[in-house]
């Protein structure tokens, strides 16, 4: 049923007498509302619209009259769930409410809540609908806007890769906003084109884009020319690369090698955002649709929101793998401890040292280990309240110590930090064995003074 506060509620009842008083009255409402009102009869073909109809789709009352509002208000990206549901409820006579994408008369599209009841004489014979269609474009765009961005900073928090991340943030544009493809490649240090990372499309007819794309390499530039393309450009300059008309655009002379294949996917604008790191691009977002889609003015921010989003994944992945890189060759015992002072972790030279020590209390492995852990904490703490900021690390200090190893107790230098990058605070302990310089320092000493 219609929106108790929508006109359609103060429309007569389901016994109207007859076609003529119906579309008297609904000549009142029209007068009341700005939106489109869609009058159809039995055979659902339209007999009378409004206004507000011609001001919204563009279309006359003479171009539509006799036809059936499926036939030139729905196109290629209307929903078929939503057709579905429409022409289920039609089948069965009953009320409908949806959400759908139509087409106004300059191909421009647009976003509708349609409120569609069906009305019966006296006799209780169905007469047809009398529908109230509502422009809802401006409030899906700023509802995707945050959809988007929330749901992409959601799922980037589980991501294991960057190859994943740009999946997601793939297959999330597609899937939210009104884009017919989306890629993503990252910039490798060293390398002198994009690598290809991910891509999503919104229909198979894209998929031909989406392989032209990938067999691209993309080199960086400061201008769209060909082996630059919008991709590189971005990569190059650092800002937003937008080519409108793009299948009807040429590089130096020459078609660009991916017009062919946007021209068969309706692709005809491309937009390239770059997603910037600590020293520069490190990755860049691509979408492709037509220029008619809502909102479409709007995408480089909010795109610009997603690369900034992923941009932060990438730093953070690539400090993870550096990490990583660190933790399993350094010539010392590393042991990653939790906020309990259990070791969670550890790398091969702590197994040389310790043995198996996960689930041990870091103060059995070192004399006054909780001490230290919580001379360490106090440093991250007064650190994160003067920086305001969640992930800081406290400063590395040295300290004496003596281990307890699988082989006996050893003399060892240990160094502390606290990190929150993952939210609770870690302790990463560095443990160096002092045994062969302590004996090499006693060699010494016994040197000199003989």
């Amino acid at each position: 049923m219609p929106d108790p506060s929508s006109p359609l509620a103060r429309l007569p009842g389901p016994a109207v007498a007859d076609t003529a008083r119906r579309l008297q009255m609904l000549a009142a409402v029209a007068r009341r509302t700005g939106n489109a009102v869609i009058v159809t009869g039995v055979d659902g073909v339209i007999e009378w619209v409004n206004e507000g109809f011609t001001r919204l789709t563009e279309f006359t009352p003479e171009e539509v009259l006799g036809k059936r509002p499926g036939q030139f208000l729905q196109g290629q990206e209307t929903s078929a769930e939503s057709r579905a549901a429409m022409s289920a409820a039609i089948r069965e006579r009953r009320p409908f409410r949806v959400v759908v994408l139509n087409y106004a008369r300059s191909g421009r599209q647009y976003w509708v809540r349609v409120e569609a009841e069906p009305t019966f004489d006296d006799q209780g014979r169905f007469n047809g609908y009398i529908a109230l269609e509502t422009d809802v474009t401006e409030r899906r765009i700023a509802e995707g806007r945050e959809a988007v961005t929330k749901r992409v900073g959601d799922l980037l928090l589980s991501c294991d890769s960057i190859e994943s991340a740009a999946r997601i943030v793939t297959d999330e544009l597609v899937r939210t906003l009104d884009v017919r493809a989306a890629q993503v490649w990252t910039v490798v240090p060293g390398v002198v084109h994009l690598r290809y990372e991910a891509g999503a499309i919104a229909l198979p007819e894209a998929q031909a884009w989406v392989d032209a794309t990938r067999g691209n390499t993309f080199q960086r530039g400061t201008e769209w020319v060909v082996g630059v393309g919008a991709p590189g450009a971005a990569w190059g300059t650092g800002q937003v690369c937008i080519k409108t008309d793009f299948w009807q655009k040429d590089t130096n002379g020459q078609f660009s090698r991916r017009a062919a294949a946007a021209r068969a996917a309706g692709i005809r604008t491309v937009c390239s955002v770059p997603v910037h790191g600590t020293d520069g691009v490190v990755a860049v977002i691509e979408i492709g649709g037509s220029h008619t889609y809502p909102g479409h003015e709007q995408l480089p921010s909010l795109v610009e929101r997603v690369a900034q989003q992923l941009g932060a994944f990438i730093l953070r992945e690539q400090s993870r793998r550096s990490f990583e890189a660190i933790f399993r060759h350094s010539p010392d015992a590393v042991l990653v401890v939790d906020s309990a002072g259990t070791v969670s972790r550890t790398n091969a030279r702590a197994t040389v040292l310790f043995g198996e020590v996960e689930g041990r209390p870091l103060d059995s492995l070192l004399e006054g280990g909780a001490a230290l852990l919580l001379r360490d904490q106090a440093a991250s703490d007064k650190l994160a309240t003067s920086t305001h900021e969640s992930d800081a690390e406290s400063a590395v200090e040295l300290h004496t110590s003596t281990a307890h190893g699988r082989n006996g107790p050893f003399p060892a230098e240990v160094s502390l930090s606290t990190t929150r990058s993952t939210g609770a605070p870690a302790h990463i302990v560095a443990v160096r064995d002092l045994t062969e310089r302590m004996r090499a320092e006693e060699q010494l000493r016994r040197s000199l003074e003989e």
